[in-house]
């Protein structure tokens, strides 16, 4: 995915973001609000690290294995504070989810890594465990929904036209495959593919206040899709789900709103 489309695609998620805010947080946050007098609102940035799992059955599948690949997140946030210990926050992402098939054995070399952007919108709530003058550590927890945009494919495969034979010491003739090198953007199949994600996450964050308006936090979470990458379009299928761990730091501006 190039650099420019990535910018293009994020600006776009941030117009959508604040044309679409209230509809967000108003029936979200606003119910919750009515018994107190003052909150506090802060907006951020946030970027981080990526570390997914497909989780999938590969039992049918000789000399293959799942391996969990890094990626990118980075986002905007949104968090009202309502009391001294408890806040509701939204963000929204461009997320990517990505992994790799590896053969191994006798196939070694083999492999198929995918990269998948995801627009990702989570709600979470989140609850202070321990605060210290200006350090303060929480849990989250929340739901998410999220949307698969685009896909790369990177990978190495035998040549089938490109072969050398030999003949072993036990006179047996063997041929050898050459490995070539591919990479494609995935076309998606509207009939195969489920591109509406949606899930559970938790997390823990350790957010430390610089001052009255300004803050910065470190933070991990860990999103369970509850919905396959696939639709049912056939007998006996296997699903495919992602799991993702997301380590990042962000910066939060604040600001007293009052009832």
């Amino acid at each position: 995915m190039g650099l420019s489309r990535l910018i293009g695609l994020f600006l776009i998620s941030l117009k959508m973001f604040f044309k679409y805010r209230s509809l967000f947080f108003l029936l979200v946050c606003e119910w919750i609000s009515t018994n107190y007098t003052t909150a506090q609102i802060s907006v951020g940035v946030i970027g981080g690290y990526t570390n997914n799992c497909m989780n999938t059955d590969m039992a049918n599948l000789a000399y293959t294995r799942q391996v969990n690949l890094g990626g990118y997140s980075f986002g905007i946030l949104y968090k009202k504070t309502l009391s001294k210990v408890f806040a509701l926050q939204a963000e929204f992402q461009l997320v990517q989810k990505n992994y790799s098939f590896e053969r191994n054995g006798s196939y070694k070399g083999i492999f198929e890594d995918f990269y998948n952007t995801y627009l990702q919108l989570p709600l979470r709530g989140q609850l202070d465990i321990l605060r210290r003058k200006k350090i303060s550590i929480a849990l989250n927890a929340g739901v998410f929904g999220a949307y698969w945009v685009f896909t790369k494919v990177n990978g190495v495969a035998p040549n089938v036209f490109n072969t050398t034979n030999q003949v072993d010491a036990t006179g047996e003739d063997i041929q050898n495959f050459y490995l070539t090198k591919y990479s494609e953007v995935y076309r998606f199949n509207s009939k195969k593919d489920n591109r509406f994600e949606f899930g559970l996450h938790t997390g823990v964050t350790l957010q430390y206040d610089a001052n009255e308006k300004n803050g910065f936090f470190m933070e991990y979470i860990y999103y369970h899709s509850l919905s396959d990458t696939q639709k049912k379009y056939m007998v006996n299928q296997v699903s495919k789900v992602n799991q993702t761990s997301l380590v990042s730091v962000g910066f939060l501006m604040k600001f007293n709103s009052k009832k």
